[in-house]
């Protein structure tokens, strides 16, 4: 509406479509977020408005408000650039030591997070939602995909999550019984065991931390502070999605690093994961991923990365 209506001072909608061309370049070089107004829209967002021009213009012929022959729709910008990466999204292992250990300064239960984030690669509020439920010490269950591809691949691992629902909403609600709101894992059509996912903790330190979690929960379950469903107790419970932010901002500003997002974890973890093993069957169930092409799209990452690393140039000397 901006651009159509103040722009381009276009009160007649019979008439946009002559600047439809318009229209996207201001997307690419105009279109910035509210929040930050020096900040341009999303490249996915570009398409959203796009895809929600088209369904405003059909909605208005629906009702006879524009004549029939002036609807034409905008094309949208290629699908295979939305949600691309490359390696300037990837955390360096100095880079994370040295942001995990200004948050344990900062804030030592949004270290255990970022920490957490960083080696399993889950999505945040898969994360955020984790309970008592499921976390679990020991070898994988003999009939999981992923225990005979890391024994193959010899990936040590301490225990590891079992993932079936995520909290509902930002604030994990509870609900008058106290119990979490639940909604099925991203691209789930519902929260049922076969569509659990498992992801193994390959960090010791990182296992003991979320086992301490575990213990302060597990007292309040013995209480029953939350009723009787493990499923209500939560491991952050101490921390919220704007605290997260906030100190993980902090964290950056005090390095030399780029400041980096916690989903950045996760395609840290996904690449790691298909540049050393070559295991896309592995990584697809690691991650999560619906379909193949998602895990695939890292292969291109691992490469850009093995490519500027060839192309240092240093002085070698002799190793004391």
């Amino acid at each position: 509406m901006p651009f159509f209506l103040e722009v381009k001072a276009a009160n007649n909608p019979n008439n946009w479509s002559m600047y439809f061309e318009d229209y996207k370049d201001w997307l690419e070089k105009e279109a910035f977020t509210i929040r930050d107004p020096e900040k341009l829209i999303s490249y996915s967002s570009k398409n959203h408005c796009i895809k929600t021009l088209n369904t405003f213009l059909t909605f208005l012929v629906r009702k006879n408000l524009i004549d029939n022959g002036n609807i034409y729709k905008v094309t949208g910008f290629p699908t295979s650039k939305i949600n691309s990466r490359d390696a300037s999204s990837v955390l360096s292992k100095e880079e994370f030591e040295t942001v995990h250990k200004i948050l344990k300064e900062l804030n030592p239960l949004i270290a255990t997070f970022f920490q957490t984030a960083y080696y399993t690669g889950m999505r945040f509020n898969e994360i955020f939602g984790l309970s008592l439920d499921d976390l679990f010490g020991g070898e994988l269950p003999d009939d999981n995909i992923l225990k005979k591809s890391i024994e193959n691949h010899k990936i040590d691992y301490w225990g590891y999550v079992v993932l079936e629902s995520q909290p509902s909403g930002k604030t994990r609600e509870r609900l008058p019984n106290k119990t979490i709101k639940r909604k099925p894992l991203k691209g789930k059509p519902q929260i049922h065991e076969r569509f659990n996912r498992i992801i193994p903790i390959i960090n010791k330190d990182m296992f003991n931390n979320l086992v301490a979690l575990h213990k302060v929960q597990n007292e309040k379950l013995k209480n029953q502070v939350y009723g009787s469903n493990p499923k209500d107790y939560v491991l952050f419970e101490d921390m919220t999605m704007t605290d997260a932010a906030v100190i993980l901002r902090e964290a950056y500003a005090r390095t030399k690093y780029v400041p980096k997002s916690y989903h950045c974890c996760r395609h840290t973890r996904c690449t790691e994961l298909v540049g050393q093993t070559g295991d896309f069957i592995m990584a697809k169930a690691w991650l999560g991923h619906a379909r193949q092409e998602t895990t695939l799209r890292y292969t291109h990452i691992h490469q850009q990365m093995t490519r500027s690393a060839k192309k240092k140039t240093q002085t070698i000397e002799f190793v004391d």
